[in-house]
């Protein structure tokens, strides 16, 4: 008795070590664990080493927040300054923005942004850096979601009030986007593209998830040449709840795909409300500058 027990325990043993191959019901042959193991290993190895397929997502919600990225831009304002001694220093980026593409035609962009990213934060003339400095020259570019840098050519349409500006740049911006025909329902769920503090490393934008709120009247502080002082006034504007910092100003509201809306202000009080012209100042705004853009 003691014998057939030992017999069993050795049998144990030796499964245990050499491990049973899936298959051996059917072949009835035993493969050691440690070189399924190594074999494993190696193709992973090959697997690593071989050319990477093209990425193809099946996540429908992966690919709706791709596309959205890849209609974005990011506006800059690369800028010359002179010192009293004469000495010339260049900035890059002077100011930020965010944008989003609304057509491509014979090699040029419109590009959708926010009004106070349209004018120049340093025109060409004006006193930097505690008198010491003149700016000499001043030039916005757009980057694209491919690094691409983008000469623009020049403000097509703006309206103050609204805080809307539509630019021109040189080449293709990026994929197009179009207005959504309404409002999102109270509650809906938005995303927002664009570049947050200025970061679009590679190319890569910022993509925010938050809420629609509705719609209220804000008032807004605006200046212009006509009246550098500024001036308060009340407008309706969207309302929406998602983390925004200075470099968002002027990116898209996205709703289903289609613009709601885009960010112009926010509040340091509580960074996640923000505020924008809607469907309603933008569809006109865009409809009658695609009609009259040649």
């Amino acid at each position: 008795m003691t014998g057939k027990i030992v017999i069993v325990l050795m049998l144990a043993f030796m499964v245990g070590i050499i491990g049973f191959h899936p298959g051996a019901a059917k072949s009835s042959t035993f493969v050691p664990s440690g070189i399924t193991a190594i074999k494993n290993v190696e193709s992973q190895k090959l697997k690593l080493n071989a050319k990477v397929p093209r990425y193809r997502s099946k996540d429908k919600d992966a690919d709706y927040a791709g596309a959205l990225m890849r209609t974005a831009v990011k506006i800059q304002e690369d800028v010359d300054i002179k010192n009293i001694k004469g000495s010339i220093r260049h900035i890059k980026s002077a100011s930020s923005g965010s944008g989003v593409v609304i057509a491509v035609r014979n090699n040029k962009s419109l590009i959708l942004t926010a009004a106070h990213v349209c004018i120049s934060a340093a025109p060409v003339g004006r006193v930097v850096f505690k008198g010491k400095y003149i700016v000499t020259h001043s030039q916005k570019y757009v980057i694209t979601t491919k690094g691409k840098k983008l000469r623009v050519i020049r403000i097509v349409k703006k309206e103050i009030n609204n805080d809307v500006c539509i630019i021109e740049t040189v080449g293709n911006a990026g994929n197009i986007a179009s207005v959504a025909p309404d409002y999102p329902p109270m509650g809906a769920r938005v995303h927002s593209v664009g570049a947050p503090a200025g970061y679009w490393q590679n190319g890569l934008p910022n993509i925010v998830e938050g809420r629609y709120v509705g719609i209220r009247t804000t008032p807004m502080f605006i200046r212009t040449n006509m009246s550098p002082l500024g001036f308060m006034m009340f407008v309706n504007f969207s309302q929406y709840s998602f983390p925004i910092v200075g470099g968002q100003s002027g990116s898209a509201i996205f709703y289903r795909g289609k613009i709601i809306g885009i960010a112009t202000i926010g509040t340091s009080r509580y960074e996640h409300l923000v505020w924008g012209p809607g469907v309603l100042q933008l569809k006109s705004f865009v409809k009658d500058t695609l009609k009259k853009w040649k």
